[in-house]
């Protein structure tokens, strides 16, 4: 009797877990990344603690990948000049969390090709020492967005860190020593 009632049970369960699964003749909604940061910046100093780089870019193009069933977005980007630490190459494999069809909650908008940038970066690693050729943003907060006119920086990282939002493209230089 007992594994009857677990037998109904369970078949009532699957009912609703597959009635919630299919599919709708509707426009659905766009896929939404959720993510959870462990920090908001407060200042550039701060950025620079937990980066290796601090570096001028160009993007060149992206690709998606994913990461253990994790959808993220790679996108190389060509290096025009490092402001504050190294970097191997003059090109840099960017991967960021999410991708161009999602909303990205908490997470900045994607590089975009052609798009000019200031990145403070980080190697990405799954394991502690283990290599595996790709950078990443610091924090997710350490990319600003050079405008059509060359003349500002705009934040487009995610969160709400206490960074400025906006500055003058001259001012690069002094704001990552």
């Amino acid at each position: 009797m007992r594994s009857r009632k677990i037998a109904i049970a369970t078949a009532g369960l699957m009912a609703v877990l597959v009635s919630g699964c299919g599919t709708s003749s509707a426009k659905s909604a766009m896929p939404t990344l959720h993510a959870s940061r462990v920090k908001d910046y407060k200042t550039f100093a701060e950025l620079k603690q937990d980066s290796t780089a601090v570096v001028k870019v160009t993007a060149s193009g992206s690709v998606k990948d994913g990461l253990n069933k994790i959808p993220t977005t790679v996108t190389t980007v060509n290096v025009d000049s490092v402001l504050w630490g190294k970097v191997p190459a003059k090109s840099l494999a960017i991967q960021q969390l999410g991708r161009s069809n999602m909303k990205l909650d908490d997470t900045g908008a994607l590089l975009v090709a052609g798009r000019q940038y200031l990145l403070f970066v980080q190697p990405f690693h799954l394991t502690r020492g283990d290599n595996t050729s790709l950078y990443q943003i610091t924090g997710g907060q350490g990319v600003y967005q050079l405008d059509k006119k060359n003349s500002e920086y705009s934040f487009t990282g995610g969160g709400a860190p206490k960074l400025p939002k906006e500055f003058a493209a001259e001012e690069a230089v002094n704001r990552t020593r």
